[in-house]
């Protein structure tokens, strides 16, 4: 590892003691450990060569702060310190694996819902505006639909089909009850509106009336 946790506090307390120069060995000590992961061999003139000090000083340090176990020399702090650090190297790449096996799962079908409440990827696309009948042209089709648009009212397969029954009772076409509506600005359509001579006039909302 690159990188540690360097306590202030506690180096200053522990180094307080310390010649300038014995300080500077401590600290070359506990980068060699941290940049093996290891523990320190039981070798002092080797560890004084690598970082430029002297045996004696080197033994001072090590069984100062360090623990002999199975002729290593061992550092409480260090290892905490490494342990803390392989834990979260851990935990993000397996978040990463994660998180791309789920990316790969979507590629894969397209239809699957993502494990983050993302919405599913689909090419397809839903109508839920019903088709124009066979029986409209598209002209008057269009009309109408901006007519209902300009009420404010919405366009369901049950409004068409009360529509085309009224008209049917009327004795007209679905179609010319289509144009009808648009010409006088009526919102629904009943067959008595076309049979009575009491039809109901440009802007009457006919729905209100017979919800009453």
């Amino acid at each position: 590892m690159h990188y540690y946790n360097h306590h202030i506090g506690d180096f200053q307390r522990d180094t307080a003691s310390l010649s300038d120069a014995d300080t500077l060995a401590y600290l070359r000590l506990l980068w060699m450990y941290y940049d093996t992961e290891q523990p320190l061999p039981n070798d002092t003139k080797k560890l004084a060569f690598r970082i430029g000090s002297n045996s004696d000083a080197v033994q001072m340090l090590l069984e100062t702060f360090f623990t002999l176990e199975n002729d290593v020399w061992t550092h409480r702090r260090c290892d905490a310190e490494i342990a803390t650090y392989h834990a979260k190297s851990d935990r993000a790449r397996n978040a990463n694996q994660i998180r791309w096996a789920s990316k790969m799962d979507v590629k894969s079908d397209p239809n699957k819902i993502p494990t983050n409440n993302q919405e599913p990827i689909t090419n397809k696309k839903i109508n839920t505006k019903p088709q124009r009948p066979d029986d409209v042209s598209e002209l008057v089709w269009d009309d109408w639909l901006r007519h209902r648009k300009n009420l404010k009212a919405i366009v369901t397969d049950t409004v068409i089909k009360k529509i085309r029954n009224e008209s049917s009772k009327a004795g007209l076409t679905f179609e010319s009850a289509l144009e009808l509506m648009c010409a006088r600005g009526w919102r629904g359509f009943d067959a008595d509106w076309v049979k009575s001579k009491n039809k109901p006039s440009v802007g009457f909302d006919p729905m209100l009336r017979r919800a009453k």
